[in-house]
Formats: structure tokens, sequence, C-alpha cells
């Protein structure tokens, strides 16, 4: 594992067990009220939720970096930064 995974993974630990104790039903509301803010958002109001969703995911990706095959890494990458350039787009 690289070094900094391993460090990025201990001082974001707390929150991923903070997280995992969240009802899943919260966790879905609050991520679909970001994309519906984020997409009907004009500029900066739909870029911001956009870029924190992309970078939960980057975080979530990383987490989980060791236990995905090359495909789902590439994939979620993919995703991450589809959602980055929708971000970015936004702010144009």
């Amino acid at each position: 594992m690289a070094e900094w995974r391993g460090v990025l993974q201990e001082r974001t630990a707390g929150v991923a067990v903070r997280l995992s104790r969240v009802p899943r039903f919260l966790l879905i509301g609050l991520f679909g009220g970001l994309v519906v803010l984020g997409l009907a958002g004009p500029g900066l109001l739909g870029a911001i939720p956009l870029l924190l969703i992309a970078a939960i995911g980057g975080w979530l990706l990383l987490l989980g970096w060791e236990q995905r095959s090359g495909i789902e890494r590439l994939l979620r990458l993919l995703v991450v930064l589809a959602i980055v350039a929708l971000a970015v787009y936004k702010l144009i």
C-alpha cells in the first residue's frame, strides 16, 4: 500500500465509521439533494455541490482502491472525473 493512502485511511477512519452508522436513507437523501442542487443550480451554486460529491467519491475510491479490480477502479475514476467536468462546465 502506498504510504500516503495508509495515512489517508488512518486519518479518515473515524469519519468512515461515523458515516457507516448513519441510516442509509439519510445518506441517500442527502446525496440526492446534492445531485439535484448541483444539476439545477446555476453557476457556482451548482458547481459546489457537484465538487463535494466528486470529493466524497474520490475519497471512497481511494479507501477501496486495493479491493477493486482494474476495470472497477477505472470506471469509478471516470465517474468522479465526469462529475468534476460537469462542475467545471457549470462554472464556464
